[in-house]
């Protein structure tokens, strides 16, 4: 948008009175001091520019109830910005703020602050004047210390501190209470105070890669918690009281040194997500088996060996991840999970696809590379509905004909197996756009294959094919192919 454009809209919108004005996305490096004569503007979008730092004219707008000027250049807050007594949205986060200015304060209408991704290292303590905020964002800064003014702030029910140099959760925390939303991950806190478990409104805690290694047993107390993240933290025993948190939808516990489940996690009845991946876990207990709301498993790396039969029970289930463990056998029960769309066993020890395999009818992706599978049972051709089949580092020599059934596939990967030729059967894919056989044995391709788009991704590096290098480097299926059948002959 040109400058005479613009000011023709700022035209239009005073003439008309508007009051919204959307100018996000326009690569503004200057807001027009004509700004200030939209006197009904009650929002303003000026998101995605290069503006560089707010005119005075801004200020004039006193009906203004939110202004975004997210992803920009701006380095300063004007003490200015108090004039804004109808203000009840304020972002600017992705900016260079250093400063919150003091007479932020002022503003009592304000019910939500976005600042994150900036370079603030303090809160001011005039925020305690804001006492309709409910969102403050915080988030990627360099904040150190949470100032004792923001217990003040009674409205707040979402308070998001990511990603800063916090150390300590201060004990006035609990006053906060009808906090809704608590995020402080990815900072240096070592304890989780027995003060947090009084936010008994809590629905959300995020306090993933920190440092803590005790989860406290007033953790109870938090009934309403729907969301627990504690994800990448040194923690290596899970309450027995954490059952009682019975509205609990999702519990991140990956990344962190736990051997043993509780029994009472059976009773987190409305949990769909348990991730405890990365953990010292040797056995999935058969108090699990109980919660038949799960959607998501996540207990990849760590040292188990057996899929247990109670699993078919989870008949709701639509993710399972068990990479990077040790298991030998996938069970023929398998095929009772009729929900399930992924299913993740990569990097495992296994020798044989069950038959049973082809009952998973609504299988999206199916992982099973870093094994030491030798044969693709016939079955695989009834998932009708797989798009991503990968088997890649097997013992795989043959590719089943049945494989043509897979309509919907789009990525197939088979590289680093003993497959001698590519049948005709890979070419009746045609959704396909990867198609990986890279150091295999083959030295024969079935001219079906040329059905696939130009666009398909085709690795055959490392077999015994007449292609040159750097044909087949390009990775284009139609380079490769038409090379394979055309101009390799009249060579």
């Amino acid at each position: 948008m040109t400058e005479q454009e613009l000011l023709n809209l700022i035209a239009r919108a005073q003439d008309e009175e508007w009051e919204e004005l959307d100018l996000a996305g326009l690569d503004l490096e200057v807001i027009p001091d004509s700004i200030g004569t939209l006197i009904n503007l009650q929002d303003i979008d000026l998101s995605h520019n290069k503006i560089s730092f707010i005119p005075d004219s801004i200020w004039q707008l006193t009906n203004l109830q939110s202004l975004d000027l997210y992803q920009n250049q701006i380095a300063i807050i004007p003490d200015s910005i108090e004039q804004l007594i109808s203000l009840k949205s304020f972002d600017i986060s992705r900016n260079q703020i250093k400063i919150i200015p003091n007479s932020i304060g002022q503003i009592a209408s304000l019910q939500k602050l976005e600042l994150w991704s900036n370079e603030i290292a303090v809160i001011p303590e005039s925020i305690d004047q804001l006492t309709n905020l409910k969102e403050i964002n915080l988030s990627y800064n360099e904040i150190a210390i949470l100032p004792k003014s923001i217990e003040r702030l009674t409205s707040l029910e979402s308070l998001n501190i990511a990603r800063n140099q916090i150390k300590v959760i201060p004990e006035w925390i609990a006053r906060l209470i009808r906090l809704h939303k608590l995020n402080l991950e990815d900072n240096q806190i070592s304890i989780i105070p027995d003060e947090i478990c009084q936010l008994t409104n809590l629905q959300l805690l995020n306090l993933s890669n920190n440092e803590i290694s005790i989860i406290p047993e007033l953790i109870w107390k938090l009934i309403n918690l729907q969301h627990l993240n504690l994800d990448n933290n040194q923690i290596s025993i899970i309450p027995d009281l954490i059952g009682e948190l019975t509205n609990l939808q999702r519990l991140n516990l990956g990344d962190n040194k736990i051997s043993v489940i509780p029994d009472s996690i059976e009773n987190l009845t409305n949990l769909q997500s348990l991730n405890l991946h990365h953990n010292h876990i040797i056995f999935i207990p058969e108090s699990i088996g109980k919660l038949t709301n799960i959607q998501g498993l996540y207990f990849s790396e760590n040292q188990i060996t057996l899929i247990p039969e109670w699993i078919e029970n989870l008949t709701s289930l639509q993710l399972l991840n068990l990479n990077h463990n040790q298991i030998a056998i996938i069970p023929k029960w398998i095929g009772q999970l009729i929900n399930l769309q992924h299913l993740f066993l990569r990097h495992n020890q296994i020798v044989i696809i069950p038959e049973s395999i082809g009952q998973l009818t609504n299988l999206q992706s199916l992982t099973l590379s870093d094994n030491q599978i030798a044969v693709i049972p016939d079955s695989i051709g009834q998932l009708t509905n797989l798009q991503r089949l990968n088997l890649s580092n097997n013992k795989i020599s043959f590719i089943p004909d049945s494989i043509e059934q897979l309509i919907k596939l789009e990525s197939l990967y088979l590289g680093n197996n003993q497959i001698v030729a590519i049948p005709k059967s890979i070419g009746q894919l045609t959704k396909l756009y990867s198609l990986y056989f890279h150091n295999n044995k083959i030295a024969i391709i079935s001219e079906s294959l040329r059905q696939l788009t130009r666009h398909t991704e085709l690795t055959l590096d490392d077999n015994p094919i007449d292609i040159p290098i750097k044909i087949l480097k390009s990775r284009n299926a139609k380079c490769i192919l038409d090379y394979y059948f055309i101009t390799r002959d009249e060579i």
